[in-house]
C-alpha cells in the first residue's frame, strides 16, 4: 500500500504528482491512500470513488460545515510544514507525491486507466498549437520571466502557466503576442445569486444566451430591439448545477440559464426574447438561499 502526505494545494499541481504512484498501484494492484487532498477532488469523482484509493478524512458533512473547509486546511497545512511531522510520516512509511512525479515506469501501460479515473466533471482550459516550437516553448530562458529550471526544482509555488507571475502565460502575452488571442473571448457567466439571466462578467454583455452551432459558440444578446452575436471561445457556467441537458441535435443547441436545449426553428426570436428575460425574482431567490445556507453553516452555494 502507498500512503501519500503531502500538503493540500492548487489541484492541477497535486493531481499530476498523484499520476505515477496511481499507475504503479493499478500495474501493481496495490492500494494508495491519500491523507490530506484539496477541496477541489469533488471535481474528480471518478479519483473520489476509485475502489482502490481512499480518502479516510474525506468527511463531506464535516468539510461543508460552518468553518470545516478553512479548520481542515489550516490543520493540514501546519502539519505538512513541520519537520516533527515529516519524521513520523516518514517513520510510517508514507511519501510525498512530489517526490514520486518522475516515475514513469507505468504511464503507458496504465494510460487507459489513468484517463479515466483523472476524467474531471468540470473545469477550464488552455489551448495550445500542438507544434516543436509550442511544445517547447516553455523552455526559453528570457530575462524578467521564471526560468523553468528553477520552477521544477523548488519546493513552492511559482504559478508557472498563470498570468500575472512572470511564468510562461506572461511569456507568451508578451513576447508573442502575434500568437495569442489578446482579444478576450472568454465568457465568465454571472452566478445565480448575482444574475440568474446569464451576464458575461468578462466582456459586459448582459441577459445572455449561447448558440452552438457546428464548431462555434455565439454569444447572443438583444440590444434595442435587435439581435447581436459576438463568437466566445469558451463559457464557463459557475454554481449552475441545476442546468439540464435537453439536447437532441448537438450540431444545433441553445444555452439559456437554466437549461441546455435544441435551438428553436418556429417562433425563434419570441422564445429567444423569453429565454433571456431578466429574472429578478430567480436572482433574489438564490441571493436568499445563500444566505440562509450560511446563516445554518452549511457554506456558501456551490
Amino acid at each position: 500500500m502507498r500512503i501519500i502526505c503531502d500538503a493540500p494545494g492548487q489541484t492541477c499541481n497535486r493531481l499530476w504528482t498523484y499520476v505515477s504512484s496511481v499507475a504503479q498501484c493499478i500495474a501493481e494492484k496495490k492500494k494508495m491512500v491519500i491523507l490530506f487532498f484539496d477541496w477541489t477532488i469533488e471535481d474528480f469523482p471518478n479519483l473520489l470513488h476509485c475502489p482502490f484509493i481512499y480518502f479516510p478524512l474525506w468527511n463531506k458533512w464535516y468539510l461543508e460545515r460552518g468553518n470545516g473547509w478553512n479548520n481542515y486546511k489550516g490543520l493540514t497545512w501546519k502539519i505538512t510544514h513541520d519537520k516533527r511531522w515529516d519524521k513520523i510520516f516518514k517513520f510510517l512509511g508514507c511519501t510525498k507525491g512530489w517526490s514520486t512525479r518522475t516515475d514513469a515506469r507505468y504511464l503507458s501501460l496504465t494510460k487507459k486507466e489513468l484517463q479515466n479515473i483523472f476524467r474531471p466533471k468540470v473545469g477550464h482550459l488552455t489551448l495550445y498549437s500542438n507544434d516543436e516550437g509550442t511544445n517547447t516553448y516553455y523552455k526559453e530562458i528570457i530575462p524578467g520571466y521564471q526560468d523553468y529550471r528553477e520552477v521544477l526544482t523548488i519546493h513552492k509555488q511559482t504559478f508557472f502557466d498563470e498570468y500575472g507571475h512572470k511564468g510562461t502565460a506572461d511569456k507568451w502575452k508578451d513576447c508573442r503576442p502575434q500568437d495569442s488571442f489578446l482579444d478576450w473571448q472568454f465568457d465568465n457567466v454571472s452566478i445565480p445569486k448575482q444574475s440568474y439571466a446569464m451576464n458575461s462578467l468578462t466582456r459586459g454583455w448582459k441577459q445572455i444566451l449561447f448558440e452552438h452551432i457546428g464548431s462555434k459558440l455565439y454569444m447572443l444578446r438583444f440590444k434595442d430591439g435587435k439581435l447581436e452575436k459576438k463568437e466566445s471561445l469558451y463559457a464557463h457556467f459557475q454554481h449552475r448545477p441545476f442546468m439540464k441537458d435537453q439536447v437532441k441535435d448537438y450540431d444545433h443547441f441553445l444555452i439559456t440559464p437554466g437549461n441546455i436545449i435544441d435551438f428553436p426553428n418556429h417562433f425563434t426570436m419570441p422564445k429567444l426574447r423569453f429565454y433571456s428575460r431578466k429574472r429578478e425574482l430567480m436572482t433574489k431567490y438564490y441571493q436568499w438561499k445563500d444566505r440562509v445556507l450560511w446563516k445554518i453553516g452549511k457554506g456558501h452555494i456551490r
